[in-house]
């Protein structure tokens, strides 16, 4: 306000409403706004839309999540890679005292955002530097970042994996994962482990 800036605050909803997202920024170039601070839920399935409100002399920001559109003005990013690298370390750390190889299952969120692999890569980074013979990753679940996708995931992976040691992953999953912990009698059993927190986790 001290500055004489307005802003207008859209959110698409998950990362499966690419679709809405699309619109959402699409009405805003159309209200003819100086700028768009994007946080793209799609790596690549924006880049057409962010080369074309370009081309129209609005620039467009990039902000948390990565994205590849060549016109994209700037880029104000976390390192997904790091968090995931550091999750990896905390549990090669663990998994160094343990008399058998630890058994891991990688949450990381939604295959096609600009982030969610990055952690799965840095952790499988740390894990295989730092005890490549010590952590076992069983399966890697892909899913939108809405606790009810996480859960649903969460309680497959309880149902599939008996020997499981780990659930590693994204804020929502290590949100959700106490409760089901709880209801399959796996609390205190089964250790949570999240590659970011957020005010809830």
């Amino acid at each position: 306000r001290k500055l004489g800036v307005g802003i207008e605050l859209v959110a698409a909803g998950g990362y499966t409403e690419i679709t809405q997202q699309i619109n959402q920024v699409e009405n805003l170039a159309n209200q003819k706004v100086n700028g768009i601070i994007l946080a793209a839920i799609s790596y690549s399935g924006e880049d057409q839309l962010v080369a074309g409100i370009v081309d129209r002399g609005i620039p467009v920001i990039e902000v948390i999540n990565d994205i590849q559109a060549p016109k994209i003005r700037a880029k104000a990013l976390v390192s997904f890679y790091d968090m995931g690298y550091k999750a990896g370390v905390y549990v090669a750390e663990q998994a160094r005292n343990s008399a058998k190889p630890v058994n891991v299952v990688f949450l990381p969120g939604p295959a096609g955002s600009g982030w969610a692999p990055d952690t799965l890569d840095g952790f499988k980074a740390a894990t295989a530097k730092l005890a490549p013979d010590k952590v076992k990753i069983l399966d890697v679940k892909w899913g939108d970042t809405g606790k009810n996708v996480q859960l649903q995931l969460i309680e497959n992976v309880l149902a599939t994996y008996p020997q499981l040691d780990y659930l590693v992953g994204n804020a929502v999953a290590s949100d959700a994962a106490p409760g089901a912990l709880e209801t399959a009698g796996r609390a205190g059993k089964v250790k949570v482990v999240s590659t970011y927190i957020t005010p809830p986790l």
